[in-house]
Parts: structure tokens; sequence; C-alpha cells
């Protein structure tokens, strides 16, 4: 269970990898908490594709690659204006 603020929704697909529920609706969190736990399956086909989208999309290869691509570009932009 999460709620859709901030970077949230990149980890967790509503329905695929976990559950969105927004803050002010306490009910609607009960229900997908209940929903989730009455239903040991879907708990761990969530789980499995939680881990899966994370390991695929931000595992520690694939965060450095990032990095290194970031601070590429702040370099050849650097060095373009002259300032190297």
């Amino acid at each position: 269970m999460a709620s859709p603020y901030g970077g949230i929704p990149e980890y967790v697909v509503d329905g695929v990898t976990g559950v969105l529920v927004r803050p002010e609706r306490p009910a609607d969190l009960a229900a997908a908490l209940a929903s989730v736990l009455d239903d040991r399956h879907r708990a761990a086909q969530l789980g499995a594709a939680g881990r899966r989208r994370v390991l695929e999309h931000y595992s520690l290869v694939r965060q450095v690659a990032r990095f290194e691509t970031l601070y590429r570009r702040v370099v050849d932009g650097v060095a373009a204006r002259g300032s190297v």
C-alpha cells in the first residue's frame, strides 16, 4: 500500500506492483489492505511484480549507467562552453 504522491507511482504501479490509495480515504486503505491480506496469491503476485520492476528499472547497474550518462552530459556541456 502506498499513496500516489511524489515519485511513488514510479515504483508502485497500481494493481500491478502494489496498491495506491489516497491518504484522505481511510476506508479505501482498509479495503485495499483487507483485499491483499485475504488473497495470499494476489499478495505474492504483487510482490513478485514489484521485485521484477525494481530489478529491471532500478538495479545498481542501471542506476550507475544513468549517473554516468548524466555526468558525461554535464562535462560535455561545460567543455562545449570552453570552461574546461
